[in-house]
């Protein structure tokens, strides 16, 4: 970050000292040596760095929750929302209470753990987890149970498209569902929206992440097109969305879930 970073600033002072202008009186103010330009430049990249935290233990849920935002990712439209630490039961969750219980032999010791809900216009339609394990043996096990559910649900596509992997091991998945409009839903009626489901997990290290987005569809099944070009190629578009996605929160985890 620091050499992308301080390139750009030292950039934009070669251009403004090189930016024609009418002086209106002769100068004053003795030159800045180069030295001294490059040196506040230096300093104020580390301050910018500062505010992200150190890979150095221990990692707060708040803390992760900032390695997951979109930020510039999936188009700018989503935002970061609720942070609940996994390392806890979690009020209200199923099953025994804590993530991933649902599905049996899940590791309730998760070191470090951080669930951020995503939002689009205000609906929350996805979901980033980051674990860390201080046993790799569990990061392996995630893995496996993940890879197991969805090879018991034969109706999911394991790697729907041919793309380069994310993390150590990883797997990918996209379909289209319905969700409830909640706008519209009553309690006596209930209207349903198509949507599409990207879902991606990865391993690097000792993190294991998940991402579940759920995309609304702008070619539903009940549209003239539903069998079209335009239909598959909304559903590559929108997995190419959450794909990019991943890849850059594996770079944004990377000194957190590789720090022994």
């Amino acid at each position: 970050m620091k050499k992308p970073v301080l390139f750009l600033i030292l950039i934009g002072i070669l251009i403004s000292g090189c930016s024609p202008s009418d002086p209106v009186a002769p100068p004053t103010a003795t030159p800045i040596p180069i030295e001294e330009l490059v040196a506040e430049a230096i300093i104020a990249t580390q301050a910018a760095e500062e505010a992200y935290f150190s890979p150095d233990f221990p990692y707060s849920p708040a803390q992760l929750a900032t390695l997951l935002e979109p930020g510039a990712d999936l188009e700018g439209r989503w935002a970061g929302s609720t942070v609940t630490d996994i390392t806890r039961p979690i009020p209200g969750y199923a099953c025994t209470g804590y993530y991933g219980s649902c599905w049996g032999d899940w590791a309730k010791d998760i070191s470090y753990g951080a669930q951020l809900q995503l939002i689009l216009d205000e609906d929350e339609l996805g979901q980033i987890h980051f674990m860390y394990f201080d046993d790799l043996a569990e990061v392996e096990n995630a893995y496996q149970l993940w890879h197991s559910n969805w090879s018991d649900w034969e109706e999911n596509i394991i790697h729907p498209y041919d793309r380069d992997p994310i993390g150590e091991q990883w797997l990918s998945r996209a379909r289209y569902t319905e969700l409830a409009d909640k706008d519209q839903s009553t309690e006596e009626k209930q209207v349903w929206v198509e949507h599409l489901g990207v879902e991606i997990v990865f391993s690097r290290c000792h993190g294991f992440a998940t991402l579940q987005i759920y995309f609304p569809a702008q070619t539903p099944w009940s549209s003239p097109e539903n069998l079209s070009v335009e239909r598959l190629d909304e559903k590559e578009m929108l997995f190419n969305l959450a794909y990019a996605y991943a890849r850059s929160i594996d770079e944004r985890i990377t000194p957190y879930a590789c720090n022994p």
